[in-house]
């Protein structure tokens, strides 16, 4: 359904014409202050004062220029049907949507009521600041790559027609082999530790400054293969 303008109705006493609307246009906008549109009047004439000046004009003497209209207004902002205050505190951005209310004429001013229809917070994602991977380490520092182990010192494994795998009965120099290869184990196994824990400790300066990110495909597949 389009905006329309309703017939104003006059208060003698008072001296004023108060003109409501039905399907007002809705005008959303982010900000860090809330308790007001923060608007420009070009924008505002697109989007209300415009359409409303051109159906009010039927209720006017003469046409009503949105120049004068801007030298007499006076915004006024109704934000009862927001806890304005409690949704404060969850951020410093919102999104916020706000719905003309009325307008009343006055002989020589305008009142133009605002209504705060809703208010979200926004979360804003920061940009990684240039040299910011420097601090972690990339480049400039030394990072020691963790080559894979292709080849691992054969395992003396008896013969397969025995009933047990003689550990027992070993020579000397297949127990040197066993305990060599236990060794380029344990140092794999401990390059995979330290990489993993240098990840974890770069992550956690990356959240503290920027947040949570998402993992991309690429990391999730090394994650895969590490394991």
């Amino acid at each position: 359904m389009s905006f329309q303008v309703l017939p104003p109705q006059f208060e003698a006493d008072k001296k004023r014409y108060i003109f409501t609307f039905r399907n007002a246009p809705k005008i959303e906008v982010t900000t860090s202050d809330p308790s007001k549109l923060d608007v420009t009047e070009e924008d505002l004439t697109e989007l209300f004062v415009k359409e409303f000046l051109g159906q009010a004009s039927k209720y006017f003497s003469r046409p009503l220029e949105p120049a004068v209209f801007y030298k007499r207004v006076e915004y006024k902002w109704q934000t009862e049907e927001v806890e304005l205050t409690k949704i404060l505190s969850t951020g410093e951005t919102f999104r916020a949507t706000w719905v003309p209310a009325r307008i009343i004429f006055y002989t020589s001013r305008y009142e133009l009521y605002f209504s705060l229809a809703e208010l979200e917070p926004v979360v804003v994602p920061s940009a990684i600041p240039p040299g910011f991977l420097d601090e972690l380490g990339v480049p400039g520092e030394e990072v020691y790559e963790i080559a894979p182990e292709t080849e691992l010192p054969e395992l003396p494994i008896a013969d397969i027609t025995q009933e047990i795998i003689p550990y027992a009965e070993i020579t000397p120099e297949e127990k040197a082999k066993r305990e060599t290869a236990r060794k380029h184990i344990r140092q794999a196994r401990l390059r995979v530790t330290l990489a993993q824990l240098r990840a974890e400790k770069m992550a956690e300066r990356y959240f503290k400054r920027y947040g949570n990110f998402e993992m991309d495909s690429s990391e999730s597949e090394l994650s895969s293969e590490e394991e």
